[in-house]
């Protein structure tokens, strides 16, 4: 996972997050994790309070709760930070199709802490029989082999449009968690 990934696609509300986090104090960080429900909420807290290494104890309560994994270092401000590494392991791209006529089809294989691998597919189809005009547009996940081949056709995450890899797999680590 890209260390600054709430940093980079979610500017607005990694700010949000970065600006309680130098107003608060520990109890009041403490208060207002205990009342955040939505996952990229609470990842952009988390990487907010590791870029200031804030609130130790409560970053440890959140690896706890959301399966992070304090692992990988990075320097920055020539001091060295703990940034967290999902349970969920990027492996590779398997497609990333596009023809600029609105068909796309993304996979990537990923590997969980389970032992298992999850296939992340995006599929965005115009399709036409010569009379009807349908459309397909939505993002799953699926368990898979080392190949990226679907085991069981049940998706274990499904939502209509497009869904970002990362958000994908952390809803999926949150539904094989529950």
């Amino acid at each position: 996972m890209n260390p600054d990934y709430y940093k980079t696609k979610y500017g607005m509300m990694y700010k949000h997050e970065l600006d309680r986090v130098k107003e608060m104090d520990d109890y009041q960080l403490e208060t207002r994790y205990g009342k955040m429900t939505k996952q990229d909420k609470i990842g952009a807290f988390y990487e907010a309070l590791t870029d200031e290494d804030r609130a130790k104890s409560l970053r440890k309560k959140m690896e706890g709760n959301h399966g992070i994994v304090a692992g990988a270092k990075r320097a920055t401000h020539s001091t060295k930070m703990r940034i967290p590494n999902p349970p969920m392991k990027f492996i590779k791209v398997l497609n990333n199709d596009d023809d600029n006529n609105g068909n796309v089809d993304k996979k990537a294989l990923f590997y969980f802490s389970d032992g298992n691998y999850y296939l992340y597919s995006f599929v965005c189809n115009n399709l036409t029989d010569g009379v009807r005009r349908s459309t397909i547009n939505e993002t799953m996940t699926f368990l898979s082999n080392s190949e990226g081949e679907i085991l069981d056709a049940d998706e274990i995450y499904n939502a209509s449009g497009y869904v970002h890899s990362t958000d994908a797999m952390n809803y999926t680590v949150a539904a094989l968690e529950s």
